[in-house]
């Protein structure tokens, strides 16, 4: 049968019960967006593919959640924040991202307005692919106690004033998955900030879960920093040349010095030749 939810048809008699969203085939509202992300969301519940995609740029008022299992495809399209300006407590984030879930083709734009374009919350896999990614007064995207999140093929553009271009975060006591991100065939992002970043509260909570595993090689008493930040860095696959893992050493505002690994970009010395050990990252040095 087909069922029509305010132009958005959807039609699931000739695909293998795979879901198309149509206005021929496509949303073009931010109303026939949000109303066939929760369709999806159905359909991925039951193990079916559910793809939700832009027939032309849309302006949303609101954040959004992709619903576990569900792909976001932009069609080449922009999705375009063009609510107010957040810059605390809930609604920071422009896409929240479940597990499973996939966002590609398409161009994200905070505005200026938000603190995040995507995070990943409490998510077990999750991708973004041939995106690019606009705005974050923070990061472009943040890996929130999300485990097998891929990055791949994506252009980042944080605010100016942002710290980062993805943060590896585990932001409170409540979420237990070590964060794991795989990071590759970067377009374009600012080398002027880190790529990766992670700030201390996140290295201690990981250091906590990790201790609880006996595989991890982490222990209560044993472990120094230094310790967890190497076990951190095997979570974190980043082929991207022409890029190095670093201490960052920041003073607070209370004078305390707190210090952190961040991948940044190195500037090649030798003109590029296409080959040789600088398409890696290099390895932090204690």
């Amino acid at each position: 049968s087909n069922n029509t939810y305010t132009g958005c048809q959807y039609d699931i008699r000739n695909k293998g019960n795979d879901l198309t969203v149509a206005n021929n085939d496509s949303v073009i509202t931010e109303d026939q967006l949000k109303i066939a992300l929760q369709n999806a969301a159905k359909l991925a519940e039951q193990g079916k593919k559910a793809v939700v995609k832009l027939g032309a740029d849309i302006k949303c008022s609101s954040t959004v959640t992709i619903p576990a299992g569900v792909t976001l495809d932009g069609g080449g399209h922009i999705l375009r924040y063009s609510g107010a300006l957040v810059e605390s407590g809930a609604g920071t984030t422009f896409l929240t991202a479940s597990s499973g879930s996939k966002i590609q083709n398409i161009t994200i734009d905070t505005n200026h307005n938000l603190n995040h374009a995507i995070q990943f919350y409490n998510a077990e896999g999750g991708t973004v692919e041939n995106a690019t990614i606009n705005g974050g007064a923070y990061t472009s995207i943040l890996v929130n106690g999300s485990q097998d999140i891929a990055i791949n093929n994506c252009t980042l553009n944080p605010d100016e004033k942002a710290y980062a271009n993805v943060e590896y975060s585990l932001g409170n006591d409540e979420l237990t998955k070590i964060p794991s991100i795989e990071v590759s065939n970067i377009n374009g992002y600012d080398t002027s900030k880190p790529l990766i970043y992670m700030d201390q509260p996140t290295i201690d909570r990981v250091k906590k879960l990790a201790e609880k595993d006996p595989q991890s090689g982490i222990s209560s008493d044993a472990s120094s920093n230094e310790d967890v930040l190497k076990y951190i860095q095997s979570k974190i696959t980043a082929s991207i040349p022409n890029t190095k893992w670093e201490w960052k050493t920041e003073e607070k505002s209370d004078g305390t010095t707190v210090t952190y690994p961040v991948l940044i970009y190195e500037k090649p010395s030798t003109p590029a030749t296409g080959c040789g050990s600088s398409s890696t990252q290099k390895p932090l040095e204690g």
